[in-house]
């Protein structure tokens, strides 16, 4: 899952040769608030709406968003890699090029939602158990035979570190997650929080929301 496949033919790319009105006049049919400059096919970083607007001059290249414009991808780059940036920046759309800084489109944040919510991480009935485990007692493969033993698999796992010890999102395949809880508190492991989600069940989604946060991703 690199960042090709989350590129939207909605973001927009303006080239050094147009007018900065034309541009302004493009930006504002769309709705965007920033857009690449490319010169020729080298993306040269990001033009804002509001300071193509509140700004007397005329040159497109002097009024990119240097700041602004280190956030970038490359093509090559994993879904792991790019989501946390989404996440902490503004842009709806981040320009990936490649080893010569030229542009090969621009990743969607809303695409990339979408696409993880469809990931069964995301989607479907299941569980999510957070396990606080210190960093001398973290032993991944053993987390995973305890899931396993009951019958039940991990279809998602995000780990956070926090102090001395390690968050550990589990997301499961089952609501029926007594057993697993018990044989957690058997082996000393322990259970920070869990949710459930079923089909229909409103409260249990808004659990599923809540418990979620915790995720990097």
């Amino acid at each position: 899952m690199n960042v090709l496949q989350f590129l939207s033919p909605l973001a927009k790319s303006y080239s050094t040769l147009q007018s900065k009105q034309d541009v302004i006049r493009d930006m504002s049919v769309h709705n965007l608030e920033f857009g690449s400059l490319l010169k020729e096919k080298v993306w040269l970083g990001y033009i804002s709406l509001n300071t193509l607007m509140g700004s007397k001059e005329t040159s497109l290249e002097l009024l990119v968003d240097d700041e602004l414009s280190k956030i970038h991808f490359y093509g090559n780059q994993h879904l792991y890699e790019i989501y946390p940036t989404f996440e902490k920046s503004k842009l709806e759309y981040i320009a990936v090029i490649n080893s010569h800084r030229e542009f090969l489109g621009s990743a969607s944040k809303s695409v990339i939602g979408e696409h993880l919510l469809n990931t069964l991480t995301y989607k479907g009935i299941g569980s999510i158990i957070v396990l606080r485990v210190y960093h001398t007692d973290f032993v991944l493969s053993r987390i995973a035979s305890i899931v396993e033993e009951n019958n039940v698999k991990i279809v998602g796992m995000m780990i956070e570190e926090v102090g001395q010890y390690y968050r550990v999102n589990l997301k499961l395949n089952t609501i029926e997650i007594a057993p697993i809880l018990s044989s957690f508190s058997r082996f000393s492991i322990e259970v920070e929080s869990y949710h459930n989600i079923a089909d229909q069940d409103l409260e249990s989604k808004k659990a599923f929301d809540i418990a979620f946060k915790h995720f990097d991703l």
